[in-house]
């Protein structure tokens, strides 16, 4: 199923080229694939119910160096507090200024929309600055991607996985793994 167009990819299929798109702009666009979207990470921003102003911040510096950080290695995606759908950020990283914009005005008290696909293939990096966090329902690992707890330093409990921007993420579920040296990101 088509979501929308891109730059071409090196190595994509020709047969995904658009070429309405080509004639217009000069430049090789093709169609990206709903399944393809679903295969790169996600991260999740909830500023639904922050412990304080400084947890937020921390949050949103977590979901900010993750986003740029998982965009130039392989493209990844943004669910923003208030957004119906997630921001693709490609490997140029040319959608960043926008979503650069979009969290910088981030508040306490926006809701994180429910995401239609939570069967995703990819990971998934939930990102909260909930005083308890927890990693919702829908969300829950059910064998297809990895799903990761952000939360600022001190809100959970056991040795995080990985630390970035004063918050300690979490593999959840049943393939967490026994713990292990922390890599320090960003």
């Amino acid at each position: 199923e088509v979501d929308g167009l891109r730059r071409y990819r090196e190595g994509s299929s020709a047969s995904r080229i658009h070429w309405p798109a080509v004639a217009r702009t000069g430049e090789l666009i093709e169609r990206r694939l709903v399944a393809g979207a679903d295969s790169g990470p996600l991260v999740v921003l909830d500023a639904a119910r922050p412990a304080d102003g400084a947890a937020l911040d921390a949050a949103v510096r977590a979901a900010a160096s993750l986003a740029f950080h998982l965009a130039a290695t392989a493209g990844c995606s943004i669910l923003l507090p208030g957004e119906r759908r997630p921001v693709e950020l490609e490997r140029e990283r040319r959608s960043w200024a926008q979503v650069h914009a979009r969290l910088a005005v981030v508040e306490g008290g926006m809701r994180t929309a429910a995401l239609a696909r939570a069967a995703r293939a990819g990971a998934i990096f939930w990102v909260t600055a909930e005083p308890s966090p927890a990693l919702p329902v829908s969300l829950r690992p059910s064998g297809v991607g990895p799903r990761y707890l952000v939360a600022p330093s001190g809100h959970m409990r056991g040795r995080p996985e990985f630390t970035v921007a004063g918050c300690d993420g979490r593999l959840v579920g049943a393939r967490a793994r026994s713990p292990r040296p922390v890599r320090r990101a960003a």
